[in-house]
């Protein structure tokens, strides 16, 4: 296929930018490695890195000694990348943190795949590629992506939304094997789905309100909310004072960067009250 790219840019031509990444950590303090881990992750996404690597058991500390073997540690470890995954997910780039993992009676030194952006010049995603990659908690699949191999992502047991932004790419059927929790969500308009694929289930893949804290409510004395789709979609946010009028007018026309927009109404105050609604093209 032809690249996107221009000529001058380094993934053009098969290479590609890694950050190795050596935070300063704590004995002992996962939650504190953690922080430190985002800070250099978030470094390494501005500075154009597609990949971050980061040290062995760098949640944990490697000198624990026999702390390995409480539970307390353990526990910490895993919040610590569930913390991680929840702030890190919307970075463009795949991050590999270590940490201590318990699993079927055993203690494991574990590398974990908490993150992964997949660029738009990418046409197929090889077999076997993202195999057993258990903490991987979501995919993103560019509409450039015409094929995904046998057991691509076979054993990602955390992964939940696998997002496809553009037609149903050729698949195997063990490309998702063993992916129980995985639900795929494609684009209104795009063509190729059915109910199920690969054997998991489908789903539209439509605009979404966030009501997290922070993100619903004031902010600059203006009501407000995040909006969260596929990044360059366009989302209308309409307005009106009754669910059951038919008087619903445009209030503002967002354009979604990175996966979200944020909306504000400036007019809220001159109301009682005031419902939303999305809509797309």
């Amino acid at each position: 296929m032809t690249s996107r790219e221009p000529f001058f840019n380094l993934y053009r031509q098969g290479f590609v930018r890694v950050a190795l990444a050596a935070p300063l950590v704590r004995i002992g303090d996962p939650a504190a490695n953690a922080e430190a881990t985002l800070a250099l992750m978030r470094e390494a996404a501005a500075k154009k890195a597609a990949v971050a690597v980061f040290p062995e058991l760098g949640l944990s500390a490697y000198s624990c000694e026999d702390l390995f073997h409480q539970q307390a540690l353990l526990r910490a470890s895993e919040q610590a990348l569930a913390w991680l995954l929840a702030r890190s997910k919307r970075l463009p780039l795949a991050a590999f943190v270590g940490l201590p993992l318990v699993a079927d009676g055993l203690l494991y030194n574990c590398a974990a795949l908490t993150n992964v952006a997949i660029g738009s010049a990418v046409s197929s995603i090889g077999d076997f590629a993202f195999y057993s990659c258990a903490s991987l908690p979501s995919i993103t699949i560019p509409g450039s992506v015409t094929r995904l191999g046998t057991n691509s992502f076979e054993a990602c047991i955390s992964l939940t939304p696998a997002y496809f932004q553009g037609n149903a790419p050729g698949v195997m059927p063990t490309t998702f094997f063993n992916d129980n929790k995985a639900t795929g969500f494609y684009l209104p308009g795009s063509a190729g789905w059915g109910p199920t694929f690969s054997g998991i289930p489908t789903a539209l893949w439509l605009p979404q309100v966030d009501g997290k804290k922070g993100s619903l409510g004031l902010r600059a004395n203006q009501f407000g909310f995040n909006l969260n789709w596929a990044s360059g979609q366009t989302v209308v946010v309409e307005a009106s004072t009754s669910l059951a009028s038919s008087g619903w007018a445009p209030v503002a026309t967002n354009t979604l960067i990175g996966g979200t927009a944020y909306f504000s109404d400036p007019q809220w105050t001159n109301y009682p009250g005031r419902f939303y609604r999305l809509r797309w093209p």
